[in-house]
């Protein structure tokens, strides 16, 4: 049984060390058959293959590796035609990823790595006997760590460097640039940011756009950035993100390749839960697994757990969930009890948009991973495609559920006192840690949606026994918040939120929230046990009253009265 990598090998180490790989030299052939060569952007979420496909390119188009047999038995050994492209040329690899900082100064340093790291497999022009000055001195530079470099010697380096290796190889470097938007998100919200911005452009424009020695350029990254910011000039790139139909089985595992590694590993019969956990995403017009929790959970046996949310950080989404709305905080708590909503995406944007209004928000979840988006048949009122929204799987619904209690704190004791207060049908105690939450909170504008979210956020722990919805049509109207059971026995929990005007409403605003759920039947159709809660707000105090009906045979019997300890 070959070994497998849980993502720290490039694909040479892979193939050289016969461990378990997944084909996705396809990427080769779309790349040739779309423009053979050009710039090319590919973005999709972190953890899907886009460093190994990376380093995949590299090992096929550099001409370092002639000779290998890496792609013998693979898919695009199949088409001879392409072999012609195969070690064919000098390869420039910069790794932006390494470039983690969110000081400027810290981030030119990285810069100089990366750079350096990028110039190091080239160190045999040094004995060429044309080499430029220029060329030579940038190569005692980069050997070093303490001589100085200027900001501009570092955003023209690629640039020279490419000029030298097309004289001496007589063709032009393929160019790879891995996280490109890995700095820019790291520095977003910091004093920093708009200095790293502006160099990134300018290296970017030299490396790229101003660089006549390029064969092809093939960029990866989680967002993609207007062209405005960070590509500003360049009006050529070939971008392929998560709505392209072309190569959207080359990043994140297919479907039956799933079925195939379980099988391979003779974990055939861990199918669905395989699926509830790591499923979910659409990229063009494929299911899509994410890859890295899928190795993970087969090195395991096949252990549920969470891997892909501790592969890494992603700052901006979280400084962004800490600011929305308590509208917008209601629609993503909607989407992690199992809920959907429906939205238009953007597909690209400025940098400047996210910091002024943090309105990408849902775009930025989608191409992070977050969220799943599926293409609705309807516009919005402007005419831009809607996109219905949901939590991919089961470890991404336990990531953003942890992020969103932290713009919302409560103590986890309350959350367990609550929701057992909820099944046991235990007024007092829901009404006494109410009290305790809102008492230590310090939201502003409460209103009603505002107590919504707060309940949103203490009822989501039991959607793994319950599918929760918000504002959704009962009876004669629409409920606030409904509980249905995911297993037969369990109750309905139909929730009605009032807010009164002074103290001394509460009792008649948690009394009318009982009625309102009785006058409009907003339990009709449920079979069997059915609790209702009305709960009243004024200001941080609340109230709380339970009643419950059994359905049955055409009638309920409500126990409205029945006074609860």
């Amino acid at each position: 049984m070959k070994q497998i990598d849980l993502g720290d090998m490039s694909f040479a180490e892979l193939r050289e060390n016969n461990m378990y790989y997944v084909d996705k030299t396809g990427l080769i052939k779309d790349i040739l058959d779309s423009n053979r060569f050009g710039i090319y952007l590919f973005t999709r979420p972190r953890r899907f293959g886009k460093t190994v496909n990376l380093s995949m390119l590299d090992a096929f188009f550099n001409i370092a590796y002639e000779g290998n047999n890496w792609f013998d038995d693979l898919e695009i050994s199949k088409y001879p035609e392409y072999y012609a492209y195969k070690n064919a040329f000098p390869v420039i690899h910069i790794d932006l990823g390494i470039v983690n900082a969110d000081r400027y100064e810290e981030f030119l340093a990285g810069m100089r790595k990366s750079v350096r790291d990028a110039f190091e497999p080239h160190r045999y022009l040094l004995g060429w006997s044309e080499l430029s000055d220029t060329m030579k001195s940038l190569f005692d530079i980069f050997g070093s760590e303490t001589t100085p470099l200027s900001p501009d010697m570092l955003k023209f380096s690629v640039n020279n460097l490419s000029e030298a290796l097309t004289k001496y190889h007589g063709k032009q470097p393929v160019i790879l640039i891995d996280e490109y938007d890995r700095a820019v998100s790291n520095a977003f919200g910091e004093e920093s940011h708009k200095e790293i911005m502006s160099f990134l452009e300018k290296f970017m424009y030299a490396s790229i756009k101003g660089n006549p020695n390029k064969q092809m350029v093939y960029i990866t990254g989680v967002m993609q950035i207007a062209k405005q910011s960070i590509f500003s000039g360049l009006n050529n790139v070939v971008v392929n993100n998560i709505f392209s139909k072309k190569s959207d089985e080359r990043f994140g595992f297919t479907e039956d390749e799933v079925k195939g590694i379980l099988t391979d590993f003779g974990f055939s019969n861990r199918f669905e839960i395989t699926k509830k956990w790591y499923d979910g995403y659409r990229f063009g017009d494929v299911e899509v697994y994410n890859p890295y929790s899928i190795m993970n959970f087969v090195s395991q046996n096949c252990l549920e757990k969470p891997y892909w949310v501790d592969s890494g950080r992603d700052v901006l989404i979280k400084d962004l969930l800490n600011s929305i709305t308590v509208e917008k905080y209601t629609d993503v708590m909607k989407l992690v009890t199992g809920g959907s909503i429906e939205t238009n995406l953007m597909d690209s944007f400025p940098y400047e948009v996210i910091k002024k209004s943090g309105e990408p928000l849902y775009s930025l979840m989608v191409m992070a991973g977050y969220l799943n988006a599926v293409p609705i048949e309807t516009t919005d009122i402007y005419g831009n495609e809607l996109f219905e929204l949901s939590i991919p799987n089961e470890e991404v619904r336990r990531l953003v559920g942890r992020l969103m209690k932290t713009v919302y704190p409560i103590d986890t004791d309350d959350f367990t006192l609550f929701n057992k207060a909820i099944l046991d049908e235990n007024a007092p105690v829901m009404e006494k840690t109410l009290t305790r939450i809102m008492a230590g909170a310090s939201y502003l504008n409460l209103k009603e949606n505002t107590y919504q979210a707060v309940i949103m956020t203490l009822i989501h722990t039991l959607s793994n026994r319950y599918r929760v919805k918000v504002e959704v049509p009962e009876g004669q109207g629409r409920v606030d918040v409904l509980l249905d059971p995911l297993v037969r026995g369990e109750p309905h929990i139909v929730f009605e939120l009032k807010v009164a005007k002074k103290k001394s409403d509460l009792n008649s605003r948690v009394d009318e929230a009982i009625e309102q759920i009785h006058n409009r039947e907003y339990y009709n159709g449920m079979a069997g046990r059915v609790i209702l809660i009305g709960i009243a707000f004024w200001n941080k105090i609340p109230k709380v009253k339970i009643d419950s009906v059994m359905n049955g045979d055409g009638f309920a019997i409500s126990d409205a009265n029945v006074e609860r300890a």
